[in-house]
């Protein structure tokens, strides 16, 4: 393996668990993403992709829970959907870097998204 393809090792266990219940009219989907810890080396260290840092942890596990209820009327001619993603509201440093670190001493940091939610309505003509 060549130097740089070490600083992008993946975790050692990813995996998503996916449900989905059918009713007559309506649906329900649930969604659960689990991401490993990150395998650090000095060279993801250096990049920023993991490390620990005074109140957080770059590359820790990562839990993400989504959900979504929807619903179609009996001649499937509209619909509706309440949605919602990170539904417990986990939020995961990325990554750390950017030009301030090296220059100023001022990182910039990526975060995972909060937690969103949504109505969604469709129709079909």
């Amino acid at each position: 393996m060549r130097r740089a393809e070490l600083a992008s090792i993946p975790p050692q266990l990813v995996f998503v668990l996916q449900n989905n219940i059918v009713f007559p009219n309506a649906e329900l989907n649930v969604q659960y993403a689990y991401r490993g810890e990150s395998r650090c080396n000095d060279d993801s260290t250096f990049q920023g992709s993991c490390g620990a840092y005074t109140g957080f942890e770059v590359g820790e596990e990562q839990h993400t829970t989504n959900a979504r209820l929807g619903w179609t009327s009996s001649d499937n001619s509209w619909g509706a959907a309440l949605y919602v993603q990170n539904l417990f509201d986990e939020q995961y440093v990325r990554s750390i870097g950017g030009q301030g670190l090296s220059v100023l001493g001022t990182p910039v940091g990526t975060i995972t998204a909060p937690r969103m939610f949504g109505i969604e309505g469709s129709f079909r003509f």
